[in-house]
Parts: C-alpha cells; structure tokens; sequence
C-alpha cells in the first residue's frame, strides 16, 4: 500500500513534491498509526470519524477534508489562503501556517467533536 501511495506523490517532480511531502510529514506526526489508502488515485488518510486527501493542482498542493466545517475556522483565519468548499489549496511560494494546519489535520480527522486526538482544534481556539 505505501508503495501506492508513494506512486502517488513521486507523479510530481517539482517543488509541489516537497511540499506534498512535507504535508505529509504533519499528517504522519499527528498520527503514524493513521489509516492510509489509494483513493481516487490520490493519498487518503483517515481517522476515528473522518478523513483528508493531498493532491496536486497546477500551482501547488490540496489538503482535502470530508466536510466544509472542518476548514471553516483556519479560512476565517487564514483568508488570503485559496481555499475550496472544504479543501485548503496552498500555492508555491507561500508560507504555510504549520501549527494551524496541524489542527486542521487533526480536526478533519476526528470530526467528532473529541478532543483526544489533536486538543488544539482550530475551532476551539482564536487565530494566531
């Protein structure tokens, strides 16, 4: 399966490989455990109630999610990030919030309202 899922994000070779990986990285941190398949062809991660996707677009990478309000506190926060009705769309050449999209991580993957899986949950907390 990792094989897979490596396929995946060495389709790229360009600098949105990097920041694929490094997105990656931040979804591995939070949880090595986390299930991960092929889905649609792209990398899919999935938790105790939900689930998030990376995938390439032309001039970055997305972090998709299984529903709008998981994102909705880091797009109030993070506005002139190009975002999708619950996708996140990072753009080359732009800083990426890394503790914010932890939460985001964290908040997608366990829709539930729990707080034991990531206890910094973009919506229970201001933005930075």
């Amino acid at each position: 399966m990792w094989e897979t899922i490596q396929r995946c994000i060495d389709a790229v070779q360009d600098e949105r490989r990097v920041l694929c990986e490094r997105l990656q990285e931040l979804i591995l941190e939070l949880d090595p455990r986390i299930r991960v398949t092929p889905s649609y062809k792209i990398p899919t991660y999935g938790g105790s109630s939900g689930w998030l996707a990376l995938d390439y677009w032309k001039n970055g990478v997305s972090l998709y999610t299984s529903g709008a309000h998981n994102i909705e506190a880091f797009k109030a926060c993070f506005p002139r990030i190009k975002s999708g009705k619950g996708s996140i769309n990072f753009k080359m050449g732009h800083e990426v919030p890394e503790e914010a999209v932890k939460s985001e991580i964290g908040c997608a993957v366990d829709s539930s309202g729990s707080t034991l899986w990531h206890p910094s949950c973009a919506s229970c907390r201001p933005c930075p």
